[in-house]
């Protein structure tokens, strides 16, 4: 069982809601599903001793999918959609095309750019560290509304999650900063 795994809409809910009642342990793997990283990746995790187990029983209750396999997420009025990593390479068009985000503002208001631009920018710094996250951080500096925010709004997600404080935090953080930008 050696891959890459993206979240299904049920593992994204999941993350979302707990509702499914994971371990801690089980439910950190989930957490830590990007559609990027890699099992050997995973091995990393702490309190994990068979990673190999913990992704067949994702799998099985349908939490996860192999990426070459994952389905395109089916969005209708009545599920809405949740944030589920993308591909780098596909993270502007998924960031500005995914209904998760309020529509953008019909003006450009510098004050909430402005303020979204320092939650995110301030909580890199304070969960992940001002040096590993220069290069983020610097083209969120450059960022001049709500579309370049939202474009960089993936990376700044799983650059939170690279810490354990992080982990712990990042729901919480992804709802505040959702209601900026």
């Amino acid at each position: 069982m050696d891959g890459v795994f993206v979240k299904t809409p049920k593992g994204r809910e999941e993350v979302e809601t707990k509702a499914g009642g994971l371990l801690p342990a089980i439910r950190r793997v989930l957490i830590y599903i990007d559609g990027k990283r890699t099992t050997d990746d995973m091995r990393i995790l702490p309190g994990i001793t068979d990673i190999h187990q913990v992704l067949r029983q994702l799998e099985a209750d349908g939490y996860i999918v192999p990426v070459s396999s994952s389905p395109a997420p089916v969005v209708t009025p009545e599920t809405p959609a949740v944030h589920a990593p993308v591909p780098a390479d596909a993270v502007v068009k998924v960031a500005l095309s995914n209904t998760l985000f309020r529509p953008l503002p019909t003006d450009n208001n510098p004050t909430q750019v402005q303020l979204a631009r320092n939650f995110m920018v301030n909580t890199l710094k304070a969960f992940v560290g001002a040096f590993g996250v220069t290069g983020l951080v610097d083209r969120l500096e450059h960022c001049h509304n709500h579309a370049d925010l939202r474009a960089l709004f993936d990376e700044w997600h799983q650059a939170i999650m690279t810490s354990r404080q992080g982990m712990r935090e990042a729901d919480n953080l992804r709802s505040k900063l959702l209601e900026v930008i």
